[in-house]
């Protein structure tokens, strides 16, 4: 369902995305969606063919939903088919750059595979994050703020931890 809280009717598009973790699209299908003005509109049935079933039942996929506003995306879930203890993650360090601003610093987390629950740590105390538990997807780069509550330190070091370092398979 799309919910529209506008005053006017609103032309959208549903992507459903079927990612592998290292960012191979196994299934993907599009769809357009009129979300009624002030309401709720059901975006449609979509049937789940055994390709979807048998990629979701080895641990090695996500289901991507993206909702598109002239072709920018207003809305994204990802929904994982198994229990993250269950889904078998590769271990690899991903690239962390950080890009000292006037009052923030962006850290941006890139890898070639998926990055499960990925939580940043820093040398400051006192700071607050736009983001601080969020996945990565294969070879998008994820742009974290970070603002200090006192000035911008110059040389700051950026930790990151995700379940993929803690996968057992």
């Amino acid at each position: 369902s799309v919910i529209n809280d506008r005053l006017e009717s609103v032309d959208l598009i549903l992507k459903l995305r079927l990612q592998s973790f290292t960012g191979e699209i196994v299934w993907e299908q599009t769809g357009n969606v009129e979300a009624k003005a002030n309401g709720v509109t059901h975006a449609g049935h979509w049937p789940i063919s055994s390709i979807i079933l048998n990629a979701a039942i080895k641990g090695l996929s996500v289901m991507r939903i993206e909702l598109l506003e002239s072709n920018s995306v207003i809305g994204e879930e990802l929904f994982y088919f198994n229990e993250p203890k269950d889904l078998i993650l590769s271990d690899i360090e991903p690239e962390i750059e950080t890009n000292f601003k006037y009052d923030h610093v962006e850290v941006v987390v890139k890898s070639p595979v998926l990055l499960k629950d990925v939580r940043l740590e820093t040398d400051l105390l006192d700071a607050t994050y736009s983001d601080n538990f969020f996945d990565v997807m294969p070879s998008e780069p994820k742009i974290i703020r970070v603002y200090p509550k006192n000035n911008v330190p110059v040389g700051m070091k950026v930790k990151l931890k995700s379940l993929n370092q803690f996968s057992t398979r």
